[in-house]
């Protein structure tokens, strides 16, 4: 070959290589936008319609915002755990998980004394005043908030051995499941009525 048919072999390789480049930091790109959308979103055009649909109708009606709120504490909730099995959990998953999880228990409480005396949708209030035996749906709902917080307290301590995870955050999934411990022992140990 001559030199001047390798010069020209060399200048188009030199030119497919660019051009090779320039398509992968594009595909990248495009890709790093299709993985934002899809966890802000914006790949759900539907989802805000959907939202506004299921909106309570009646705001004087407390048990259908209550039901609501159960709702999407439950979403909330599913969000987080699919987040994190893919690998990307968000910002502060543990604070998400034990925010969405107390919403959900206090929807739970207000929906088991909306026809009592004394309603409320603070667990605290509730163990409170509650006495006699323990009422079979407020346990249910003890035992499962307690199931989720040691659920993501198994999940993260992989994590925080690895230290992917701060132990800060460890420590407030922890606190959360001795809390849901604390509530669930107050409902099966209340005070005899009076």
């Amino acid at each position: 070959m001559s030199d001047n048919a390798l010069s020209m072999l060399a200048a188009n390789v030199r030119r497919l290589q660019r051009e090779n480049r320039r398509w992968r930091r594009a595909a990248t790109v495009v890709l790093l936008m299709a993985v934002a959308a899809a966890f802000s979103g914006g790949l759900r055009p539907g989802m805000i319609v959907a939202q506004e649909a299921s909106s309570v109708k009646d705001p004087g009606d407390p048990l259908a915002v209550y039901q609501q709120l159960r709702t999407a504490a439950l979403e909330a909730l599913d969000l987080v755990d699919k987040s994190v099995k893919l690998g990307a959990p968000g910002p502060d998953p543990a604070g998400r998980v034990a925010g969405w999880s107390f919403r959900l228990i206090s929807a739970d409480i207000y929906l088991i004394t909306s026809n009592s005396a004394v309603r409320t949708s603070d667990p605290e209030i509730y163990l409170s005043w509650a006495k006699g035996p323990p009422d079979p749906r407020a346990v249910r709902a003890f035992s499962e908030h307690l199931a989720r917080m040691k659920l993501w307290e198994d999940r993260f301590r992989p994590l925080a051995r690895d230290r992917q995870f701060s132990a800060l955050d460890f420590l407030e999934i922890q606190s959360r499941r001795i809390q849901a411990e604390g509530m669930l022992a107050r409902e099966l140990h209340r005070p005899k009525a009076d």
